[in-house]
């Protein structure tokens, strides 16, 4: 059962929309729109933790002004057994511990036909953001949908 977890949460890692983006151009009026509206809001240091009985998920975020972001991912997983008629928890493995370098961006996809927002080189759907809420498409877990909480 661990090893379906794992492997089954690693898939959705590698296909959590990891392409080549191609950044559009500034002058497109969506993309335009919706930096001025988010484009400031995204700077600094964003959080996401999720801890379940089988998983455990750290999502650390830094948007830079000058486009840069840098963070780390982690996630952990394990499993229910059996030990003498007695069901226990192993013990936490890493299934995902890497940093994150490069650059973001912050624009609409006409072949996606959606808001996203590029972290290195993954593109994930970007909902919103205020003061203290960062709402996106987790890089870490295609298709799961994360509340980040800015950092002091």
């Amino acid at each position: 059962m661990k090893k379906y977890i794992i492997w089954s949460l690693l898939f959705l890692f590698f296909i959590s929309c990891d392409r080549d983006h191609v950044v559009p151009d500034d002058e497109s009026s969506k993309t335009a729109q919706l930096r001025e509206l988010y484009l400031e809001k995204i700077y600094g240091k964003w959080s996401y933790t999720e801890t379940s009985t089988f998983y455990h998920i750290e999502e650390n975020y830094d948007f830079q002004a000058d486009g840069q972001v840098s963070g780390h991912m982690l996630l952990m997983a394990r499993d229910s057994v059996f030990v003498n008629g007695e069901k226990v928890l192993t013990d936490w493995e890493k299934a995902i511990d890497d940093d994150v370098a490069g650059k973001w961006n912050l624009y609409y996809d006409s072949f996606l036909k959606q808001n996203v927002l590029s972290i290195g080189n993954k593109v994930v759907e970007f909902i919103g953001v205020n003061d203290s809420i960062l709402e996106i498409q987790s890089p870490l877990i295609g298709g799961k949908f994360i509340k980040m909480h800015r950092k002091e």
